[in-house]
């Protein structure tokens, strides 16, 4: 907040003056860091005999004083006792000079002394703006000065400023300027000050700093489909539309883009193709941005997370940290879910009419003459099975007594739709009313609903809960569509194994993850041991033969167990190994894996991040000699396990991915 307040000074001089003295403008800045203003406290400020008051209401207040070269000015703190140690007031001269920064205040004087006007007055500091910047110049603009003269930049790369060898000077008659002659990607300061016409020079004002770019920097800035919420339909052949944009200085044309796109089902690769050579002939000037399609189509149709990503490759590249854009691209959910808001907050997409519609782990909404409608829809989920079928619980509870049952009456009642069509259309699976509710209990009752009629489908839920004549409390809870068996839902596990180091010790591990039900899962292990969670690793295990047995969390009955045989490390588990090396190790893009073997050997190769999750599998044809790349830029920075195994036995190396 800034106001400007004249309080103008002058001796009784001639009624004619030929000598007008010499005025500027000193700033008065009041703060508190509460935020809540000053309660009563404030500042009397006094130039020569006169005086005004000040004080602030919120955070800080900035007062412009007129003043005259030579007055004397004093400041007085006013305390009303209240939160002084969160006040602050500061002074500045016109050249932005901080003449007094005083908190902790307390009744009393808290400055005295003269004005001094510059004859050659500062920049405003605040004022300076960079305009622009490329890889060879930065363009700044400032606020001209009332007095007459030129500006004299100095500028030097940032550290430097103070080093006269290092320093370039740029004179200017104007109030903006180019400073030239600079390196790409290289940080400057400057700073600027007034010669003016009576040959004295002002204060430097800065230093502040500016960035040159690259001269080559052409990247992807994200993408423009698909998006969420654009469709309701994606297809086995959709289109990718990214951003190009070129973030350097000089105009590119000829780039060549490219993307890849994964998901749990599937993974494929795309290349441009918009003329026949496969580049972006198009111009791209300094700043441009171009939304693009490739002509090479992505199936996204099935429910699931995609990672797409997508990537220029442009020789000469400057910068190559902004050349890839990836991001995960979702228009439905996997079945199974399970929704049991035990963290008081609705899933990601979906909705609900009211603000806070959970409660204690509970969507609860209370239907009065004041609200006499509630909506909760859900994500889209797929694709429907013939055994699927609508899950949840509900209950209509007294308004005023949650422990009795609602006395419901005509229009009183709870729908219950699924859509096909993103919620163009609903179509009734059930309604609850005074007809069907059984009155004589209040706690949850459970409802399921088949859903054969949606078979292949991708569908979304809408349950509307709609007041007519009573006022009531409508509950729902354990939401969900999930069915556990080994042909719809089959829990898998992914395993890392690591043997001992020698015969007698017992430092082996196995790490298990599973997918599939719905967590967090019981883990049972052989050796008494059990946990509940997501992963589980049985550690500081000897050789021998150890079993896990994982339970789903929904359904007992739905559960998988596994035996592992704990070895030795050896070398000889993989018919003896001539030569094995991993590298680069750190890696940070192409892990290299190559094998020599006395014996040619078919090969598995898995990859396990710390958490026993598998990211990456290979299998291999019989060969004595296997040379392996494998491409990490998708890899989160961290410890991972390559695992080598064959019908003979298996050996696991650690390797450390850095990305920069």
């Amino acid at each position: 907040m800034y106001r400007s307040l004249s309080i103008l000074f002058s001796f009784l001089l001639f009624a004619i003056s030929v000598n007008a003295q010499n005025t500027c403008e000193y700033q008065l800045i009041l703060n508190d860091s509460g935020g809540d203003g000053w309660q009563g406290s404030g500042v009397n400020f006094f130039i020569e005999t006169m005086s005004t008051s000040a004080t602030i209401n919120g955070a800080t207040d900035t007062i412009n004083i007129s003043v005259t070269d030579g007055d004397s000015i004093s400041i007085e703190y006013i305390s009303a006792g209240v939160d002084d140690g969160q006040n602050n007031v500061q002074l500045l001269d016109s050249d932005g000079q901080v003449l007094l920064d005083n908190s902790n205040l307390s009744s009393g004087v808290i400055f005295e002394g003269f004005v001094i006007c510059p004859s050659c007055p500062a920049i405003v500091l605040n004022s300076v703006v960079n305009v622009d910047s490329f890889d060879n110049r930065i363009l700044i603009d400032w606020e001209p000065s009332d007095s007459l003269g030129i500006y004299q930049i100095e500028y030097a790369r940032c550290g430097f400023l103070n080093n006269p060898d290092s320093v370039g000077v740029v004179m200017s008659s104007i109030s903006e300027a180019t400073i030239p002659d600079l390196m790409e990607n290289t940080c400057y300061e400057y700073q600027i000050s007034l010669v003016c016409l009576s040959g004295s020079q002002s204060i430097a004002s800065g230093p502040h700093r500016g960035n040159t770019i690259f001269s080559v920097d052409v990247g992807i800035s994200g993408a423009f489909a698909p998006q969420f919420g654009d469709k309701c339909t994606f297809s086995s052949e959709d289109t990718l539309f990214v951003f190009l944009k070129n973030f350097g200085a000089v105009p590119q044309t000829f780039v060549p883009f490219d993307f890849t796109i994964s998901s749990s089902l599937t993974n494929s690769g795309g290349m441009v193709s918009m003329p026949e050579d496969g580049l972006f002939t198009g111009i791209l000037v300094k700043d441009s941005c171009v939304a693009f399609p490739f002509e090479e189509t992505i199936d996204i149709s099935e429910p699931g997370e995609y990672t797409i990503t997508a990537f220029t490759s442009l020789e000469g590249d400057g910068d190559i940290s902004n050349d890839t854009f990836t991001y995960v691209f979702s228009h439905s959910r996997l079945l199974p879910f399970f929704e049991r808001f035990d963290d008081n907050q609705l899933p990601d997409r979906w909705n609900s009419d009211e603000d806070i519609p959970v409660i204690a782990g509970t969507i609860t909404s209370e239907l009065d003459p004041l609200n006499s409608r509630f909506t909760l829809t859900t994500d889209n989920y797929g694709r429907i099975s013939a055994t699927d079928s609508l899950e949840f619980d509900y209950s209509f509870t007294d308004l005023m007594d949650s422990s009795m049952p609602a006395s419901l009456t005509l229009g009183d009642q709870l729908i219950v739709e699924a859509t096909r069509d993103c919620g163009e259309n609903y179509e009734t699976l059930t309604v609850i009313d005074m007809n069907n509710f059984d009155a004589s209990f209040p706690s949850l009752r459970q409802v399921n609903l088949s859903l054969e009629a949606y078979v292949d489908e991708i569908i979304s839920f809408r349950f509307t809960a709609l007041r007519g004549g009573s006022s009531f409390r409508t509950l729902l809870d354990d939401i969900n569509v999930y069915e556990c068996n080994n042909t719809t839902n089959p829990i898998i596990i992914d395993s890392l194994v690591i043997n001992t180091s020698e015969e007698s010790e017992e430092n082996g591990s196995i790490t298990v993850s599973p997918n599939g039900g719905v967590g967090p899962y019981t883990f049972d292990w052989s050796t008494g041991f059990t946990e509940i969670g997501d992963v589980s690793t049985l550690e500081n295990i000897g050789r021998g033969m150890f079993s896990v047995t994982i339970t789903d969390n929904i359904d007992a009955s739905c559960f998988i167990s596994e035996t592992f045989n704990i070895g030795v490390v050896s070398t000889n588990y993989l018919a003896d190994i001539a030569d094995l090396k991993v590298y680069p190790n750190p890696v940070s893009e192409t892990l290299n894996v190559d094998i020599s073997l006395e014996e040619s050997q078919a090969l598995d190769i898995k990859i396990f991040n710390v958490m026993g999750q598998q990211m990456w599998s290979n299998s291999l044809d019989a060969s004595q000699e296997h040379f392996i790349p494998i491409s990490v830029n998708n890899f989160n920075q961290g410890i991972y396990f390559i695992q080598l195994s064959s019908e003979l036995g298996q050996i696991t190396e650690k390797f450390v991915v850095e990305q920069y």
